[in-house]
């Protein structure tokens, strides 16, 4: 059984959730690994799974039908057991009982394998992805290439397994029924039409057929003239036990193809197929032939433009879509509709999410958490430009029906870092692995007015072409502070910051200015202004009773272009010495440290003051006689609560006696390396009790007639003389 890395799935994912997780693992290496529904779950799919039927029947409605699972509870307990989690645990931890669990992997395990998905948790399914995106485990294998020894050449190439055309803000779905695809390849056909094409072998384990029929997805080669078909040889199809005479092609008319076969046995085989591909266009080829997007035929449009709203101003005028209204301005500036052609418009969007957002691969990479169920995938892109391949493809894809590209959603596999090797038989192969999964978009170019055009296919963060990424290289932003120094009067006072955008080559009016306090919140803009002819944009910012004492660090932004300010607000703090453990230390042992708890606090607000520089100061108990350099370190900060927890050594040169500690704050913060000063702004904590102890150290020392005993030349005594022996004890501490 696979066992799934637990740091790519924490910490956002509770063990209720990896319940589900491990159960979808399981699936992905144990089931019928290449089954409609298995890939739908792998894929993200929601469309519907073909429906069995016989050449020239009439149309059936799909019926559900549950697939028994291999495997039992004591699988599903080990499978747990390998994560080091265990059902005894499990309960504890999450306040269910051991049989309430059981129940909910007994019912969890029907809801997947029904072929319905539209209840279940994408984001979970997300996570077992993560887990696959670094396994080595072989999806299919790839023979009879021309580029033997020569593979990197086939890096470029992927493979389509599903393609979406609706987009739900949470998910892409498949709203084509498949049809018995009549318009499958022969050898003959091959040979007559398209010899000069490479005629490659599919070969893909199916570890458990069911005897009888079984629908699996087949990958196949992006077509560009004719995207329904796909080159199939369909009498390659192969596998032992296979009743070949009732094999059935289907296809959808997004390019989706899918097998039925029939097997006699349920033992593991693997299954071949023949597929050939043509030389797609080149950029270049693509770009000299396109025309502007207008000329894209309505049903096109109609179908390949669709948003989750009424209209394009609703869906960019939602409250909840103001990352992505920012964005598509911002495209806006840089795409001309009335003379760019639909392929330089989507090469436009495509450098530019590359130039403004990060690729992340698993969970732990991502800087914030993931999307959350029923949220917008491509909202939420835009608001923190970080992503997987499936964002970015999901944002693209979007931002090319904002702007009038007839695009859709693709997934499968890609062919990056294969490797070259010989099987058993010495026939050169690469193969195709979990960790090659990907996600992709096709855009529909027209490349006459009559409307006449190809499919594009586009590659999101492998390729480019053209110019117009990013256009915010060309300006630069200041910004200011009216004032430095406001504090909370009666009648509060206003903070008045200015951004000025300039730039030699654009126009710097009516762009979007974006103001962040990052001592309050550094991921929610406070507001939102439009640059004037001058390209300045001025935000007010109330000091009132949510603004707390100290440095503020406003950012304005313009797209990824970005600078700061600060203003002080000037009210008072306490420092509150809470604990010191232990209060007394002994420096004469190896470690002889002590804990300092505390916070700093706007007693106003009643909330921490953050990045505070504290002086520890040690007193002789009783008086004002300061120790100095009495602790290591001798400074130390508040965390973003306002609090200290420090631990800090005693210096073994403090003498032993009784002490008083104190803690004071000067008026200094410190905020990403940058030392902020206000002395006026200052408190000192009450004094705790301290106490140094030494271990007692005493010696002794010898004397003869007052000579030291290591004098061996002292004192000169003569026989029958009377000498005067001496020991001191010296106490030494």
């Amino acid at each position: 059984m696979s066992v799934i890395e637990e740091d790519l799935l924490a910490p956002r994912i509770t063990k209720r959730r990896v319940i589900e997780i491990i159960v979808v693992a399981s699936l992905l290496i144990t089931l019928f690994a290449f089954s409609t529904f298995v890939y739908a779950l792998i894929l993200g799919s929601q469309r519907r799974e073909p429906h069995e039927r016989l050449e020239d029947a009439d149309q059936e409605y799909p019926i559900k039908v549950f697939i028994e699972p291999p495997w039992d509870m004591d699988d599903i307990e080990e499978l747990l057991e390998d994560f080091d989690i265990n059902i005894t645990e499990l309960a504890q931890e999450t306040g269910l009982t051991e049989e309430e669990i059981e129940e909910y992997l007994e019912e969890v395990i029907p809801e997947m394998l029904d072929g319905t998905i539209d209840d279940l948790d994408l984001t979970t399914f997300g996570a077992a992805i993560a887990a696959l995106l670094f396994s080595e485990a072989e999806v299919f294998r790839v023979y009879d290439y021309n580029e033997i020894n020569q593979v990197d050449l086939r890096e470029d190439i992927l493979w389509k397994y599903e393609c979406f055309d609706e987009f739900s803000g949470d998910g892409w779905h498949n709203t084509m029924s498949p049809e018995i695809n009549n318009d499958y390849f022969s050898y003959e056909d091959y040979i007559d039409s398209y010899s000069y094409l490479d005629l490659i072998k599919i070969r893909r384990p199916l570890p458990s057929p069911n005897i009888g029929q079984n629908s699996f997805v087949i990958g196949t080669l992006f077509r560009q003239e004719d995207p329904t078909t796909a080159f199939i040889i369909k009498e390659s199809i192969d596998a032992p036990n296979l009743e070949e005479d009732e094999t059935i092609l289907f296809k959808d008319e997004l390019g989706g193809n899918t097998a039925t076969l029939t097997f006699t046995s349920e033992n593991p085989v693997n299954m071949t197929y023949n597929i050939f591909g043509q030389d797609l266009l080149t950029n270049e080829q693509v770009n000299n032939s396109a025309v502007r997007a207008v000329y894209t035929p309505s049903t096109i449009v109609n179908q390949f433009t669709q948003l989750p709203a009424a209209s394009l101003q609703d869906y960019l005028n939602d409250p909840n879509h103001d990352d992505i209204k920012y964005h598509y301005d911002i495209l806006d500036m840089i795409i001309d509709q009335n003379n760019d052609n639909a392929f330089v418009i989507a090469n436009k969007i495509r450098n530019y999410l590359q130039d403004e957002s990060v690729f992340t691969v698993g969970f732990n990479d991502l800087l914030n958490d993931g999307p959350v169920e029923g949220e917008d995938v491509v909202e939420w892109f835009c608001e923190h430009r970080e992503g997987s391949w499936s964002e970015f493809a999901s944002a693209f894809t979007v931002f090319c029906r904002a702007f009038g590209i007839a695009s859709r959603f693709v997934d499968g596999f890609n062919s990056y870092n294969i490797s070259e090797d010989q099987d058993e038989n010495f026939n050169y192969f690469y193969a195709i692995k979990w960790k090659n999964i990907y996600n992709w978009a096709e855009i529909y170019v027209p490349f006459s007015t009559s409307g006449s055009g190809r499919w594009i296919q586009m590659d999101i963060l492998r390729d480019s072409f053209g110019e117009g990424g990013s256009p915010l290289t060309d300006f630069d932003l200041t910004v200011e502070s009216e004032h430095t120094i406001y504090s909370r009067p009666s009648q509060p006072e206003q903070a008045n910051i200015t951004a000025t955008l300039s730039s030699a080559t654009r126009s710097v009016e009516n762009l979007n200015i974006r103001f962040y306090d990052e001592t309050i919140d550094p991921d929610t803009h406070f507001a939102e202004i439009l640059t004037d002819a001058n390209g300045k944009a001025s935000a007010i910012f109330a000091i009132n009773d949510t603004q707390v004492a100290g440095p503020h660090i406003i950012r304005a932004e313009y797209g990824l272009i970005q600078n700061y300010t600060y203003y002080i607000v000037y009210e008072p703090v306490r420092v509150d010495f809470i604990n010191v453990l232990p209060d007394t230390v002994n420096v004469s042992q190896p470690i002889h440290q002590t804990n300092l708890i505390g916070n700093l606090t706007d007693p106003f607000m009643g909330i921490g003051v953050k990045n505070a520089l504290l002086n520890i100061i040690l007193f002789n108990k009783g008086t004002n006689t300061i120790l100095p350099n009495a602790f290591s370190p001798q400074i130390i900060f508040t965390d973003d609560n306002g609090e200290f927890d420090e631990i800090v050594e005693v210096q073994s040169f403090v003498q032993s006696g009784e002490y008083e500690i104190r803690i004071d704050f000067n008026g200094t913060w410190i905020i990403d390396s940058q030392y902020y000063f206000y002395p006026n702004i200052n408190d000192s904590s009450e004094r705790l009790e301290f106490n140094v102890t030494k271990e007692i150290t005493k010696s002794l020392w010898f004397y003869i007639e007052d000579f030291e005993t290591f004098d061996y030349n002292n004192p000169i005594v003569y026989r029958y003389n009377t000498i005067e022996l001496k020991a001191i004890v010296l106490d030494e501490t």
